[in-house]
């Protein structure tokens, strides 16, 4: 079991693309209920298995396009579900932190990578090439995230081609795609800015004080703890973060900041859904359209 924590502050300059189904979910049903009234044209969301078939899709195509260009392209397999545990904010799963600590290691090497091996094996220039091929050049298309923060893409090479063929609208699928992958992100950001999350991380952050640690949020109280296992061997390494971590969580309980994170992080995230439903809604009815294209793509490829 790995954990999943983000960072204390603000939205990060280079956003890692997280699907939230629950906030999909949630968005469509918002769509659903109201696009008569707004005008928002909508659709059904195609699942979980018709993401997979877009994305299987999209890397034949992908695969497809590198061929003609002289290059190899190793298809990647859609993602299967991760065992991480996702604590936005703080651990406060006092049970699962006295079982889980940071995180156990991995057990096994990874199996090498062939696409890594075969892009090392390329000429510098060689590399270049497969790479501008690859994703283009550019920065044609862009969605504005929150105000100072932006995502920026080619609208050329082979990525930029196969969702084109399979989206029909690349801008626009664009925009609607990376809005709602990064809603929860959105959410976090305004909530850490609230007032009450602020004043009942202080809370927190006396209560770890009283246990030892002196750090002001869980992501610092991770580099403390980092700094103490310098040098130590793994089983006190490993102990030493399963203590932490239980600290983290029971003070996130015994405190106001679990209730306040309860409290406080609902009305953000409906504002954000309504906000942003009609992003939500197109991105629902422009995989809807894709599906039978991706399916021809798989047949015919």
């Amino acid at each position: 079991m790995k954990l999943t924590l983000r960072g204390q502050r603000r939205l990060p300059t280079v956003l890692v693309v997280v699907v939230v189904g629950s906030v999909l979910a949630v968005g469509v049903l918002v769509a659903y209920r109201t696009g008569e009234a707004t005008g928002v044209q909508t659709a059904p969301a195609v699942g979980a298995q018709g993401k997979a078939l877009l994305r299987s899709a999209e890397e034949r195509l992908v695969h497809e396009c590198m061929s003609a260009a002289g290059f190899q392209y190793f298809e990647r397999p859609p993602a299967t579900k991760s065992d991480q545990r996702d604590f936005p904010y703080v651990v406060d799963d006092v049970a699962w932190a006295a079982a889980n600590g940071y995180g156990r290691p991995e057990q096994t090497a990874p199996p090498v990578d062939p696409a890594a091996r075969y892009f090392a094996g390329l000429p510098k220039e060689q590399q270049n090439a497969w790479r501008k091929t690859l994703v283009g050049s550019g920065k044609q298309i862009s969605v504005e995230l929150a105000p100072g923060r932006r995502l920026s893409a080619s609208d050329k090479g082979c990525i930029a081609s196969a969702r084109r063929t399979l989206y029909g609208d690349l801008v626009g699928w664009f925009k609607a795609r990376r809005l709602t992958d990064n809603l929860d992100f959105l959410v976090q950001d305004k909530v850490r800015d609230d007032q009450r999350y602020v004043t009942a991380m202080a809370d927190w952050a006396g209560c770890v004080k009283g246990r030892g640690y002196d750090a002001a949020d869980p992501g610092a109280l991770r580099e403390v703890v980092a700094k103490r296992n310098e040098g130590r061997a793994a089983s006190v390494v490993r102990a030493a973060e399963v203590e932490a971590t239980v600290a983290e969580a029971t003070c996130a309980n015994s405190t106001s900041l679990t209730r306040t994170l309860r409290s406080i992080e609902p009305g953000y995230r409906a504002a954000a859904i309504a906000e942003h439903q009609r992003e939500l809604a197109d991105l629902n009815v422009l995989e809807q359209a894709a599906v039978p294209r991706a399916k021809a793509a798989l047949e015919n490829h």
